[in-house]
């Protein structure tokens, strides 16, 4: 993630992948849709718990199945790769939320 831009409903991120052709996907995961009880540890919350799981929603699809049906998709034609730019939102007011990003090359297929 090279930069992002917070407002009170949205997360913009602007995420350099090195490689192209390729698919970035990303996806916001709120806090209390996770099934586990502790949060995070970080500067802000120093409350000693274990960083949580990747998130599992729905019938326990892992967390590659749920970043391809994000409707936060980038398609980076170069070669050299780019920056792909994810507008996410909205999001509910107030919450914490995990960001998980993740971009594949894409290849052609080999007959």
């Amino acid at each position: 993630i090279l930069t992002y831009e917070v407002t009170q409903d949205r997360l913009k991120l602007w995420v350099q992948v090195d490689r192209g052709p390729a698919a970035a996907h990303c996806a916001a995961f709120r806090w209390s849709d996770n099934p586990l009880s502790r949060r995070p540890t970080t500067d802000l919350i120093p409350s000693g718990a274990k960083p949580l799981e990747a998130p599992r929603v729905g019938n326990g699809l892992d967390l590659q199945t749920l970043l391809f049906q994000s409707p936060h998709r980038f398609l980076i034609q170069a070669p050299g790769g780019g920056v792909a730019v994810f507008d996410i939102a909205p999001l509910a007011t107030g919450s914490w939320f995990d960001i998980y990003c993740y971009a594949e090359e894409l290849m052609e297929d080999v007959p």
